[in-house]
């Protein structure tokens, strides 16, 4: 039995895959079946917790919210 060879390179390419497979499912797993998917905003915020980060450190907080409340409504 021929077990085949593990490069460097196709290594590489299934860890890239791989990842972009995870981002891909968290994406979409966070925009149409999450239990919160319902409320209104935008999709980065729903997929990414980094949104809420750089806002947060840039203390645009108030601004931001106000925006998206006068853009998605209040629910």
């Amino acid at each position: 039995m021929i077990t085949p060879q593990l490069t460097p390179a196709s290594a590489f390419v299934l860890v890239v895959v791989a990842l972009f497979s995870a981002l891909c499912w968290t994406i979409i797993y966070n925009v149409y079946f999450h239990p919160l998917a319902r409320f209104p905003g935008p999709w980065y915020t729903s997929s990414f917790s980094l949104s809420g980060a750089i806002i947060s450190v840039l203390k645009i907080e108030p601004e931001w919210l106000q925006g998206l409340v006068k853009k998605y409504g209040s629910e």
